[in-house]
């Protein structure tokens, strides 16, 4: 008994030892305020273990109270075996989020399958200068995501109809900014969450109008930045959300033109908001 315990805990050592020793596994024991000298002392009480098997399997112990302390020694191997992959998976899981807080490659062709199973936990999203990804993954997007960027990825703002944003119950910030061409009006009806706070759009050279019908379906958004929009003017009659209380305008010419005077009537639009920033 004392030899297939033996076997058995001296690559779990080796392995052990090896992942405890990772910057990543030391970094989540802190990042969870857990005493990182814990896994020092894990380290001794396993090695203390691991001598006494030694001693054991050479004294070639026959007794039954050996027998059974062995039995639930290997027991316990096998529970820290388990409680350390868990917490190596967390680890990986936590690196991936971290990793996947920022993604800008042009060689980026699409996003792994099954985000949200892999990462669950991960809170932001955000894709710049991916012209090759065409969508979200099948499964769709991790439900805790709250903030979104979407930036000169041309392909997935033409397929915008399939991003399924609807299905995001925590997503708070969405920035969508490109040079997508057959965008003309922005957002479509029911593109967009209704519980969105802050919403950013730029960097579309033939918007005309926005979708003040889409919009004013945001009755939780905040706060709305447009940005680079030459072509973009108010076109009709409706006003922005009466929630927003921020509203920021820079680079579009023919806009910024129209409420130039604060008593003209596209200005009148807009006098609902506390906070105006044009230019």
């Amino acid at each position: 008994m004392a030899e297939v315990v033996g076997l058995l805990l001296s690559p779990f050592l080796q392995v052990f030892f090896e992942k405890i020793a990772s910057g990543e596994f030391v970094d989540f024991f802190r990042s969870r305020k857990l005493d990182s000298r814990l896994l020092k002392r894990l380290e001794i009480v396993l090695l203390s273990a691991n001598a006494v098997l030694e001693y054991a399997e050479e004294m070639q112990f026959t007794e039954h109270m050996v027998k059974k302390w062995l039995d639930e020694l290997k027991d316990a191997v096998y529970d820290a075996e388990d409680i350390l992959d868990e917490i190596h998976t967390e680890v990986l899981r936590c690196k991936l989020d971290a990793e996947f807080q920022t993604i800008a490659t042009k060689s980026l062709t699409s996003l792994p399958d099954k985000m949200h199973v892999l990462l669950p936990s991960l809170g932001r999203l955000s894709l710049g200068n991916c012209p090759e990804v065409e969508s979200f993954p099948e499964g769709g997007l991790p439900s805790k995501l709250s903030s979104i960027d979407i930036i000169d990825c041309d392909k997935l703002i033409a397929n915008r109809r399939g991003w399924g944003f609807q299905n995001l119950p925590s997503i708070r910030y969405i920035n969508v900014q490109g040079n997508c061409k057959d965008v003309e009006s922005f957002p479509e009806a029911g593109l967009l969450p209704t519980n969105l706070v802050s919403l950013e759009i730029g960097k579309f050279p033939n918007m005309k109008s926005l979708d003040y019908k889409a919009l004013r379906h945001l009755t939780s958004l905040d706060d709305l930045s447009i940005y680079f929009c030459p072509k973009l003017k108010f076109m009709k009659e409706e006003g922005l959300p009466a929630s927003i209380s921020t509203l920021w305008i820079s680079q579009c010419a023919l806009l910024e033109k129209q409420l130039e005077s604060r008593k003209g009537k596209a200005r009148s639009k807009i006098d609902h908001i506390p906070d105006i920033y044009i230019n």
